[in-house]
This record gives C-alpha cells, sequence and structure tokens, in this order.
C-alpha cells in the first residue's frame, strides 16, 4: 500500500488521562442532567403552587367586589362615579396585598363572544376604561363565564399587547345569585422567571461543590485502577513473545483487575495446550477452564451423535468441485453452528460425515434431551436449507443422524505432542450403526431406548422396532424423536399410542395393533415405519411367525 495514502495513526493518550477526563466529563454530565431534572421538577411544583395561589387571589378579589355595587356601573358614563372608585380602592387592596400581580381588573361580558374591562385596579395610563373591550379571549375567560363556579386558571403563560401573564378569572355575583362579572387577575412571566433564575442559580452552586472533590477522587482513583494494568501490559508484551512461563504477581482490590489477572493467567495456561490441540473449541474450554492438556481419558456417560449425507456420491457427481466445496462449507457451518449453540463438542469431521458428542468437556445431567433437541432443529434448518436450494436449481442435500447414549471413554488421545480429545467405545459404534440404519428404516433421525429414556419426557419419540445392528447378537430398541419442547405436548398423545401399538405388536397381538398403525399412517401419508408395520400386521394375523419371534430384526450390513 502507498505510504502517502496509508491514515495516519491514531494519537494516543494516557489511560490515567483518559480515566481522569472520562470520570470528570461523566460527572459534569451527570450534575447537568441531575440540574436540568430537578430545575424542570422545581419549576413544575413553581407553576402549580403558583397556580393554586392566584387562584387563591382571584377568589379573594372576587370577594372583595361588591356585585351590587358593581352592577350600578353601567357604562363609561359612570367613570369617576362614588362607586367606580369604592370598587377600584377594593381591587387596589387585593393588589397591594399580593406584590407580583400587575393587574386585577372585572370583565363583564356585553354580548355573545363579546368581552369589556369595566374596574381596572389600574387608574394610570396603562389600566384599562370601562368598556374597553377585552381583544385577547382566551378559552378559560370563556369557561369562567360559562361554568361560573369556582376560579379559573389559565393552563399556560399566554401573551397579548401589554406582554405575557399566567391570569385567572373568578366570578362574581350579585345579591340574587346572578352572575354580574369576572373577576382577573395577571401575574407577569418576568417574576416566575426571576425565582426560577435563583434556584437555576443554587443548584449551580451546589454542581459545582460536588464537581470539584469528585474531580479529584477521580484522579486518585484512576491512579488506583492504571498501576496494575501497566503489570499486566508487561505481562501481555511477554506472551506476545510466547513467553508463556513465569507467574503474574498482581495484587489489586477492584474485581476487575483482579478477573483480568485470572485471564491473562488462563491464556497462557490455554496458550501452552494449543500446541498439542487442534479442535479450538476445545482449546477455548481449556482456558476457561484453566486447565493444561494431558494425556488420559475418563469413563462418562455421554450422547453420541453421528451424521452423514444420503447420497452423497450422486451428490458430488452432479456438480463440480468448485460448487461441491461450496455447498459442503455451508452445510458444515450449519451443522457445526446448530451443535455448538446446544452445548455439542464436534470431535471430528470424517468427509461428509460429522461426529459430535454432548456431556464433555464440561459435564451436562441433560445431554440426551440436549442431542435430541439438536437433532431435531437440525433436521428443521436443513429442510429449509434445502427449500433454498431448491429455489436455486440445486439437489436437496438428505442427512441422516444417529444418537446413542452409554458409557464411553472420554478423553486426551494421541501422544505427547499431538493430542485428539475424543470418545471411544461401543456406544460411539452403536450411534454411527443407528445412522446408516435410517435408509433401512425410512428415517432420518434414529436415537437408542438409553438415549430416549435418557431424554425423558423434554423429547417425545416413537418406538419403531428392536435391531441387531451389524457386529452385535443382541437386539436394540430404537426410537425416532418426534418433538420438544413446546412441541412435545402436541406430539404426546399420538407418539403414546404408537406406543401402545407397537407394545401389542411385540406381544403377537398384530390385529389389535393394526389399526392405530393406520391410523398414524393416515395422518402421516407416505410415512414408511407406518406403512411397513402395517403390511407387517397383516402378514402376521394371516400366518403368524414361528415361536421363536421377538420382534428383532438382525442386520447383516451397515
Amino acid at each position: 500500500m502507498d505510504r502517502s495514502t496509508a491514515p495516519a495513526p491514531r494519537r494516543l493518550v494516557s489511560l490515567r488521562v483518559g480515566l481522569a477526563t472520562a470520570f470528570v466529563v461523566l460527572v459534569l454530565a451527570t450534575a447537568a442532567v441531575l440540574c436540568s431534572v430537578l430545575l424542570q421538577r422545581m419549576r413544575e411544583v413553581m407553576r402549580e403552587d403558583l397556580r393554586a395561589r392566584i387562584a387563591d387571589l382571584a377568589a379573594l378579589a372576587a370577594l372583595a367586589v361588591d356585585g351590587e355595587l358593581h352592577a350600578r356601573v353601567t357604562g363609561p358614563a359612570d367613570e369617576g362615579s362614588p362607586a367606580v372608585r369604592e370598587l377600584r380602592r377594593r381591587l387596589q387592596d387585593v393588589r397591594a396585598g399580593a406584590p407580583d400581580l400587575r393587574f386585577v381588573y372585572t370583565v363583564r361580558q356585553t354580548a355573545p363572544d363579546r368581552y369589556a374591562f369595566w374596574i381596572d385596579a389600574s387608574d394610570g395610563p396603562d389600566g384599562s376604561r370601562i368598556g374597553d373591550p377585552v381583544k385577547s379571549v382566551t378559552p378559560r375567560l370563556r369557561e369562567a363565564f360559562a361554568r361560573p363556579t369556582r376560579a379559573v386558571v389559565e393552563p399556560e403563560f399566554y401573551t397579548d399587547e401589554w406582554g405575557t401573564w399566567l391570569s385567572a378569572y373568578s366570578p362574581v355575583r350579585a345579591c340574587d345569585g346572578r352572575l354580574e362579572a369576572i373577576v382577573g387577575v395577571d401575574l407577569p412571566a418576568a417574576a416566575i422567571a426571576a425565582k426560577e433564575s435563583a434556584a437555576l442559580r443554587v443548584l449551580l452552586a451546589l454542581a459545582a461543590l460536588v464537581t470539584v472533590p469528585v474531580a479529584l477522587t477521580g484522579l486518585w482513583l484512576s491512579g488506583r485502577i492504571v498501576r496494575p494494568l501497566r503489570i499486566l501490559e508487561a505481562d501481555m508484551a511477554r506472551v506476545r513473545q510466547l513467553d508463556l512461563e513465569g507467574d503474574l504477581r498482581l495484587e489489586s482490590r477492584f474485581r476487575e483487575i483482579a478477573r483480568m489477572r485470572d485471564a491473562v493467567l488462563g491464556m497462557k495456561a490455554g496458550l501452552r495446550s494449543f500446541r498439542k490441540y487442534v479442535p479450538t473449541d476445545l482449546v477455548r474450554e481449556l482456558i476457561r477452564e484453566g486447565q493444561e492438556a494431558e494425556l488420559g481419558a475418563r469413563r462418562a456417560e455421554l450422547t453420541v451423535f453421528f451424521s452423514d449425507i444420503a447420497g452423497f456420491t450422486t451428490l458430488a457427481e452432479s456438480t463440480t468441485p468448485e460448487g461441491l466445496a461450496a455447498d459442503l462449507a455451508g452445510y458444515f457451518d450449519l451443522m457445526t453452528s446448530t451443535i455448538l449453540e446446544s452445548g455439542g463438542t464436534v470431535d471430528k469431521y470424517i468427509g461428509d460425515a460429522v461426529m459430535a458428542f454432548w456431556g464433555a468437556p464440561a459435564a451436562r445431567p441433560d445431554h440426551a434431551a440436549a442431542a435430541l433437541r439438536t437433532a431435531l432443529l437440525l433436521r428443521a434448518r436443513l429442510a429449509e436449507l434445502n427449500a433454498d436450494r431448491e429455489r436455486r436449481g440445486r439437489p436437496p442435500i438428505h442427512t441422516r443422524i444417529g444418537l446413542a447414549t452409554g458409557e464411553v471413554m472420554v478423553g486426551n488421545f494421541g501422544y505427547a505432542q499431538r493430542l485428539n480429545y475424543t470418545v471411544m467405545g461401543d456406544t460411539v459404534n452403536l450411534a454411527s450403526r443407528l445412522e446408516g440404519l435410517n435408509q433401512h428404516v425410512g428415517t432420518t433421525v434414529l436415537c437408542s431406548e438409553a438415549t430416549a429414556r435418557a431424554a425423558g419426557p423434554a423429547v417425545v419419540t416413537r418406538l419403531l422396532g428392536c435391531v441387531a445392528v451389524k457386529g452385535k447378537r443382541e437386539g436394540v430398541r430404537i426410537h425416532e424423536p418426534l418433538a420438544a419442547g413446546s412441541a412435545a405436548p402436541a406430539q404426546a398423545a399420538a407418539a403414546a399410542a404408537w406406543n401402545a401399538a407397537f407394545a401389542r405388536y411385540l406381544a403377537r397381538d398384530f390385529s389389535g395393533a393394526e389399526p392405530a398403525f393406520s391410523a398414524w399412517l393416515a395422518a402421516h401419508p407416505g410415512d414408511e415405519p407406518a406403512a411397513r408395520l402395517v403390511r407387517q400386521c397383516r402378514a402376521f394375523a394371516a400366518q403368524p411367525p414361528g415361536p421363536d419371534w421377538n420382534g428383532t430384526v438382525v442386520m447383516t450390513t451397515k
């Protein structure tokens, strides 16, 4: 790459400076947010309090106005009359008792949706005269006349030709209860703004008093964090040179730093094992467990998985080498990711076959159920894969799966410098034979009875027979998993009916078993196991098998 076009290296900063800066910025941002929230809350409280106060002032002003006296003022000609002077004096007394108020006045309705100022406490040039029209008529003013039962307050500040106000209105009644007028009081927005500014100054002062000591604490704390990190940095530099020996002496009261130290120690142990192991998932497990690979094995009950592509030779012959490589890459990615998602360990790939197991290296009591759930999920995902391949004009990939549960030898086999973590034993051979048995039974997934029994009610299965696989004289009962998880209850009743029918079949009650198999076939057309058993029941009912018949089928091929 041309050096002239290479991006300039990013400028690095000290972690201590970065942490301290981030700490101060975080404190300042938090203080700003808290101040904003508190100010908003204070503003809401102040305004609610203000609304209640101004409503009380409006009601007080209404009580100060004599309704009968107010009724005597009939128009502008009464300006200067004793009644007007008395009413104005009373309103001025109300305003004097509440210095924040700017205007106190009465309003009379002169026509539908027409209103006029009547008595104003302000008798100077900024005051209104009797009969001056109200130009800014708000919905609350209309409400005060329409429903004159109590004082009402404007929901928000509003602006008119004299300024911005928060107003309240209260009814004035004559002796006969008739609505005579409405008293209005106006509070200027500037009065509220001044109080809110004072509250903001107090909050900012408190924030400043908190920020300074917190910032100093951040500088001290960042130093406590950086010092052990420098020790970790030096040790990591040695690891980068593959110097995996030596201890990391680091003590810290911070949990995260202690965990980083433990992570580095585990990584070093894992890297020492990396030269001996090939499967990276196993190496990750060793790093996680803090173990180092050694020769040796142990006995354990596991569930072993084998899969194979049916008709792989035909598939290979129908595509180019590049296409086959791409097909297998996608196929193995789907198989491997699904197995790993469920906690399985992929042992090896044997051509187009996959071998895996559950229950090691990390032990898990539900290994059989996990393996069966994975097999069912694989069947569903492979169906989606084949649907996509069909849309692209590609041949489908049909996979057979066999699972067996039992005691095996699991551990590291090989020699000191090259190890293979795998399983050995009859259970492994049985899983491989069950995979191949699918083509004879007409299924895609088969498991041993030990697997079905170990999975318990978590997985619904149906019994398909007793088979002595090639190389064995004793028969093994084989099951087909049908459903797991939320789908299991829907299949449980049908599977129970099937298994009861199969018990009759093994008890030589062929006529009693045949209707259940026929019902299954009717519900699942094309189901080969059901079709075979229907034919077998009818044949045996017509001509019973010999006395040594026990339902076991001996296989002579894989």
